[in-house]
């Protein structure tokens, strides 16, 4: 027989076991913005553009999210940014290699509501939170998202959030990718610059990349830094170590 005592350690050692695996898992918060009226998946809308043709190789986007769409999605000043992911609608992937970048900015900026934008005054200020030179996509589609993890977790700070995405697949032979990446998107006014082209673009439209993208922003995930503090106080209630039953036996 094990002695009571051993037996109540090991209820320790498996309680201390059950908190640090819960707060790893709560590490990490997962929220959503998708804004809007659900639209019908469209490749123009990024974050990459790759259409059923599979003839553009480059793409850049930006995207525009207010205070407000962030502070109800609970993306508050001082959060902590892990990772961004989008969602597309098909099961279509490409093994690259692909050069794929992502930056983000702390914005008083209130709308996209240019005609056109360029993309170096876009990116003035903004940080280069992810870069992947070997990019390849999965056939990960909705309603899961595809995930970046960031090189560094970025800080929001207040104020409107700009992302911007960059494109190149030169590299491989075609065909470059098995079909058409349809991202899954909401129409919300002056939210979107975005071009396709056969060389990286230096200019961005909000109405059109190749076909009519106007007002249409693919739906968006964040990985945002969470915390620990409710996990111990859970846990203590839901399992109960004294007296140990095990000791009767």
């Amino acid at each position: 027989m094990i002695p009571s005592f051993t037996r109540r350690g090991l209820a320790t050692a498996a309680l201390l076991a059950l908190q640090a695996g819960a707060a790893f898992q709560a590490d990490a918060q997962f929220v959503q913005i998708a804004t809007g009226t659900p639209n019908t998946p469209l490749y123009a809308v990024g974050p990459i553009y790759m259409s059923s043709t599979l003839f553009y190789r480059h793409s850049r986007f930006a995207y525009l999210y207010t205070q407000a769409e962030l502070a109800a999605a609970g993306i508050t000043p001082g959060t902590d940014i892990l990772a961004v992911g989008w969602m597309k609608d098909t099961l279509n992937s490409t093994a690259g290699p692909a050069l794929f970048n992502i930056y983000m900015k702390n914005t008083v900026t209130a709308a996209y509501a240019d005609p056109t934008a360029d993309w170096v005054g876009l990116t003035v200020g903004a940080t280069q939170v992810y870069s992947e030179p070997a990019q390849s996509i999965p056939a990960t589609a909705s309603p899961d998202y595809i995930d970046f993890t960031l090189t560094t977790p970025f800080s929001y700070s207040g104020g409107s959030l700009e992302i911007f995405t960059e494109w190149d697949i030169s590299g491989p032979p075609a065909p470059i990718a098995t079909g058409a990446f349809e991202w899954v998107n909401t129409t919300v006014v002056d939210r979107i610059y975005a071009s396709g082209n056969t060389t990286m673009p230096t200019t961005l439209s909000s109405t059109m990349n190749n076909v009519n993208m106007d007002d249409r922003r693919p739906v968006i995930q964040f990985t945002l830094q969470g915390g620990t503090a409710a996990i111990p106080d859970r846990f203590t209630s839901s399992i109960s170590i004294w007296p140990n039953p095990a000791g009767a036996s």
